[in-house]
């Protein structure tokens, strides 16, 4: 019978020895530090940076819909943005 008041000492121990300073870790970590600067530097010099996030954004709203049930296609948000809404399918 469960009593939450007697702990359950039979569970396996999570593995350790796992260090955070490992020298693959932090080479991996500096390398895509360097390319994140990179991009940075690189859309500054864009006259309009919105131009690069304007996709993911469009992804993420059909995908954000589709867990709320609305259903709906990036084709269709794209329509939508560009065209007046007589000229919708």
């Amino acid at each position: 019978m469960f009593d939450p008041k007697i702990p359950n000492n039979d569970l396996v121990l999570l593995p350790g020895g796992f260090e955070y300073d490992q020298k693959e870790i932090l080479k991996a970590t500096i390398r895509a530090n360097n390319a994140l600067a990179k991009l940075n530097g690189l859309a500054l010099l864009l006259p309009n940076a919105e131009l690069l996030m304007s996709p993911l954004l469009v992804k993420e709203s059909v995908e954000s819909n589709a867990i709320e049930n609305i259903n709906t296609t990036t084709v269709k948000v794209l329509q939508a943005e560009a065209l007046d809404s007589e000229y919708i399918k």
